[in-house]
């Protein structure tokens, strides 16, 4: 039998029910031609009369009760509660009731924050639970029903906002050309890609506050910040001044001047000025700097082999004195000129290369100890003859009238040898005019004065006084 189930017996056939068995007890014989079909326990037989039908049921079943066992043919039912409700045994000596989950411990289902939800499981009481990222959103970590049994834990994708918020947290990477990652996910700059620190002329390394370094000038000196670009400037400055010290950090400025070509000076403790005077820009070699005017400095022109002097209004000159003997010499009428010294009565003067030789004519002679083979003449000298193997003396190269020369004998002979256009005379006699016109002495002893009759390079030269004989060629 079954809950509901029909037995179903028909006539008229040839085959006709002589007895029922059961599950037990033997077989069952009619009485009267009627068999007797009755239920027990919790089953009972209807019979449909007029149908031939006899419908076995349960008894006593409510909807979506839960069917208990309560002996051996009794059935009893343990009645449904609200949702949220699982049946839990109470042991071999008592029928299972429904209890709460939250008493009993056991899910029935999960609910999501998105998606399908809640999630319930499957027939065989698994619901899957999988991981997975999600785009940056507002929710850093939440659950999502994907499915009627299967549900994903998932965590967003960092992103890049403008200031701290909770909800936009989420998984990124980092690149390693410029972090480093340890085993416990501690991050950190590299310090040849990032700045971690500032270091100034004196006080070490500066850390940032709040990611943030401040640089500020002071004294004269300032940070403008624009974008992404500080420019550290001075401040006050003016277009072509000079800037001068005023403190620990501060400059100050001096000028510019008003006139080109003053000069910045020192002013010892104060700060330095520009001069009143004006200089030139540019000088040439061996020039000499001068007042040209007031408060003007001018170059002064510069002259080879000469000598400054000033002229009659006092403006500078350099006088050139490159001949022989000349000495700047003054005037009452004009400015110093270069000129040579005259000679007057019984003075000689003899010029030469950076020499003035100035000589008393008759006031006495210079004496010379002739021992060479050869001795020049001088003016107004005498000569000694004082060698065995006698001296040629050579007169001057140019005579002034009166110049007198005086040789005396000792030892060895003398001859006196005149330069070309030159000629010496002893008495009415004449040598011939150069070189080859030599006066010679005949004897030791022999003595001889000269005086120049004619003045000049063609100087004639005549014996004042002879001792023994000369002879003239």
């Amino acid at each position: 039998m079954s809950q509901g189930g029909i037995l179903n017996i028909h006539g008229g056939g040839t085959t006709v029910v002589g007895s029922l068995t059961g599950n037990s007890g033997g077989a069952v014989p009619p009485t009267g031609s009627n068999i007797n079909t009755i239920g027990g326990g919790s089953i009972t037989i209807v019979g449909n009369p007029g149908l031939s039908t006899l419908t076995t049921q349960l008894t006593g079943l409510t909807n979506h009760n839960v069917l208990v066992g309560a002996g051996t043919s009794t059935i009893t039912k343990v009645p449904p509660l609200t949702a949220g409700f699982v049946l839990t045994s109470n042991g071999p000596g008592a029928d299972p009731s429904f209890q709460s989950v939250a008493a009993s411990g056991a899910i029935i289902d999960v609910a999501v924050q998105t998606g399908t939800s809640p999630i319930a499981p499957t027939i065989a009481g698994l619901i899957t639970i999988n991981g997975a990222t999600v785009a940056a959103g507002s929710n850093p970590v939440r659950t999502d029903g994907t499915g009627a049994n299967t549900m994903a834990v998932e965590v967003q994708i960092s992103q890049a906002i403008a200031a701290t918020d909770a909800t936009k947290i989420g998984l990124a990477n980092f690149n390693s050309a410029n972090f480093t990652v340890d085993a416990n996910g501690f991050v950190s700059l590299l310090g040849t890609d990032a700045i971690q620190t500032i270091t100034g002329n004196s006080g070490g390394a500066e850390s940032p506050l709040a990611g943030n370094f401040n640089i500020v000038g002071t004294g004269s000196i300032t940070v403008a910040g624009t974008a992404n670009t500080e420019t550290v400037q001075l401040t006050g400055l003016t277009n072509h001044a000079v800037l001068v010290g005023a403190g620990t950090a501060t400059i100050t400025k001096v000028g510019p001047s008003a006139s080109t070509g003053q000069i910045l000076q020192n002013n010892a403790a104060a700060d330095p000025s520009y001069s009143t005077a004006t200089y030139p820009s540019t000088t040439t070699i061996n020039q000499i700097l001068y007042s040209s005017a007031a408060n003007v400095v001018n170059g002064l022109a510069t002259a080879n082999q000469g000598v400054l002097t000033t002229g009659t209004t006092g403006i500078p000159v350099i006088t050139a004195i490159a001949t022989n003997g000349q000495l700047i010499i003054g005037s009452t009428a004009g400015a110093p000129a270069a000129a040579t010294l005259s000679a007057g009565t019984g003075i000689s003067i003899t010029n030469g290369s950076n020499s003035i030789t100035i000589a008393a004519t008759g006031a006495g002679l210079t004496w010379t100890d002739a021992t060479g083979a050869t001795q020049a003449l001088i003016a107004e000298n005498g000569y000694v003859t004082d060698r065995g193997g006698g001296v040629v003396y050579t007169l001057p190269a140019s005579g002034t009238l009166g110049d007198e020369i005086t040789i005396v004998g000792k030892l060895g002979l003398a001859t006196i040898t005149p330069n070309a256009n030159q000629q010496i005379l002893i008495g009415s006699a004449s040598g011939t005019v150069g070189i080859t016109g030599t006066a010679v002495s005949n004897n030791v002893g022999d003595c001889i004065t000269l005086i120049c009759i004619t003045a000049g390079a063609s100087t004639v030269w005549r014996a004042n006084s002879v001792v023994g004989t000369w002879t003239l060629n």
